[in-house]
């Protein structure tokens, strides 16, 4: 009980809040003037073909295989590797060579 007090006021929330945005702002502001920018705000400034000239360098020298190529070389390569092996099992099972593991 607050006897003789007058009640709490809750008041000011909401001049807090511009508060709060104002200072943001201004903090943004100044970061932009000494320019400190993160990655994508640095891109964003400049042209289209300067923004592609980083992609480009990820390409490899004459006779080397793309930065793609040579994953999907690799999976290809897997994935024949797979069948192979299946066709071997296909083919032991049919001669009874494989035996089946015994349920534990």
């Amino acid at each position: 009980k607050r006897k003789g007090k007058e009640r709490k006021r809750k008041g000011g929330k909401r001049k807090k809040e511009e508060k709060k945005g104002k200072e943001k702002k201004r903090r943004k502001e100044e970061k932009e003037k000494k320019g400190e920018k993160k990655g994508k705000e640095k891109e964003r400034g400049k042209g289209k073909e300067e923004r592609k000239g980083k992609r480009e360098r990820t390409k490899r020298k004459d006779g080397e295989k793309e930065m793609g190529e040579e994953r999907r070389g690799r999976e290809k390569g897997r994935m024949e590797k797979r069948r192979g092996g299946e066709e071997e099992r296909k083919e032991k099972r049919e001669t009874g060579e494989r035996k089946r593991k015994p349920p534990k």
